[in-house]
């Protein structure tokens, strides 16, 4: 008895001693998502950039026609709508027999608006080529202006030969990538309003008296086939090597998602489909100002080492961020599951501007800008040195040992307790075997 109450003690401190060790982050759970036959999908949220579903998202895959977007971003970031494109022999001729065009010919001469129109409506390839050469020269010099904006842009698995897609084994983007060029054209009314045209008149030119009407070959408009409630704009591809690839905005409320899919088979709009339902039912945005209590009290702990290495001995300073600042919380998670972390600061005088990024597990669904500024900055003592304080990690390193020794004892107080008893079993065995052997020598006798 006295050895199972000892037993029973130890077992008490160790489970004290577990309870003040760090505490196992809550499991990370998602809804439960669809299945999609495109080779390559993605869902964006288009506010924040986290992803809701991925499916092959890294994976290099050709994009074909989608490529446009791209061309589209550089055109509303070089150009004005008022300005002319004059047509090349080069941009006219050098696109691929049977391929898209709006029959622009040599010399002739139209607006880059309504250029942005014959892309992203009738997707034009010689009209890429026409802007290409208007931004960079060349459409040699445009690829590379091409490539270098994906690598601003963060794509890590993209690299362009062409403005409009046309098939070439180094031509390739991922899912991922299209969603970052897509997310940026969004930052630019023009695109939504082109892109999200269903049809549009192309008005006669220098070279012709006819009018072109062009029809937007995305099919979630209202009306067409897969119209979809929420459908804004898109960009549509295919070629035999890179079959159906497809980019869709859409928006219902206050949220808004980009859905990506490459390499399918006539699956794409099924998927598009399933996909943004998904997101539409599964998520949403909230502001972040009304879930942070710190934010909503406009002030942030001072308990991050980039903060307190920055404030030193101030105490007087103004806090800032983005009100409008949203983060994306699926309907499994609750904003007690998010951890904030401060990330990216950068000093400039007596001002701190930094993120405070919203982590789910590995995944980061929202950020927030937010700047310091010292007000009062308290002077140093003459001869003194700021000195970090480094008592956190004192205490961190002191506890864990604590609990590694006590852990070491414990188990080697259990060990002994057991050997001593076993040891008390066997002197009790053979006690009784001797007393056994005397009894029955006894009887002989």
């Amino acid at each position: 008895m006295k050895l199972k109450r000892r037993i029973s003690f130890l077992i008490i401190i160790l489970s004290i001693i577990l309870c003040y060790t760090e505490p196992v982050s809550a499991k990370v759970t998602w809804p439960s998502a669809p299945g999609v036959s495109s080779d390559g999908a993605i869902i964006m949220d288009a506010a924040t950039g986290a992803v809701l579903f991925s499916k092959n998202i890294n994976k290099e895959m050709y994009p074909a026609s989608i490529t446009k977007i791209m061309t589209v971003l550089l055109v509303l970031e070089n150009c004005s709508m008022d300005q002319t494109v004059t047509f090349s022999r080069d941009a006219v001729y050098n696109i691929e027999f049977g391929s898209n065009h709006i029959g622009m010919t040599v010399g002739e001469q139209i607006t880059v608006e309504q250029a942005l129109y014959g892309i992203c409506l009738e997707s034009a390839n010689e009209v890429c080529n026409g802007v290409g050469e208007l931004i960079a020269g060349s459409q040699e010099k445009f690829v590379d202006m091409m490539n270098t904006r994906a690598k601003e842009l963060g794509c890590k698995h993209t690299h362009f030969m062409n403005a409009n897609g046309l098939h070439d084994k180094q031509h390739y983007s991922s899912p991922y990538d299209m969603a970052l060029i897509a997310r940026e054209c969004l930052k630019h009314a023009d695109f939504k309003r082109i892109a999200g045209t269903k049809s549009y008149e192309l008005a006669p030119t220098n070279k012709t008296s006819e009018v072109r009407y062009l029809n937007n070959q995305h099919k979630m408009f209202p009306g067409k086939k897969y119209e979809y409630d929420g459908f804004e704009c898109g960009k549509t591809g295919f070629t035999d090597q890179a079959l159906n690839t497809l980019v869709t905005i859409a928006k219902r409320d206050d949220l808004e998602l980009i859905c990506v899919t490459m390499h399918g088979n006539q699956t794409h709009y099924p998927d598009t489909t399933a996909l943004l339902n998904y997101g539409f039912k599964h998520y949403k945005d909230v502001a972040i100002s009304s879930m942070d209590e710190n934010l909503k009290n406009d002030y942030y702990p001072e308990n991050e080492s980039i903060l307190k290495d920055f404030l030193g001995d101030c105490k007087d300073y103004t806090f800032e961020y983005d009100k409008s600042a949203v983060l994306t919380l699926p309907d499994t998670a609750s904003f007690s599951d998010y951890v904030p972390k401060l990330s990216d600061p950068k000093t400039e005088g007596d001002t701190l501007s930094a993120n405070i990024k919203y982590y789910y597990g590995e995944d980061i669904m929202g950020t927030v800008p937010v700047t310091l500024k010292k007000n009062e900055p308290v002077a140093a003592t003459p001869g003194s040195q700021p000195t970090e304080d480094k008592t956190p990690l004192i205490f961190t390193i002191l506890k864990i040992l604590l609990i590694v020794i006590l852990v070491v004892v414990v188990g080697f107080v259990i060990l002994y307790l057991y050997a001593r008893n076993e040891v008390k079993k066997r002197r009790r065995r053979r006690r009784r075997r001797r007393y056994e052997e005397e009894e029955y020598d006894r009887r002989r006798r």
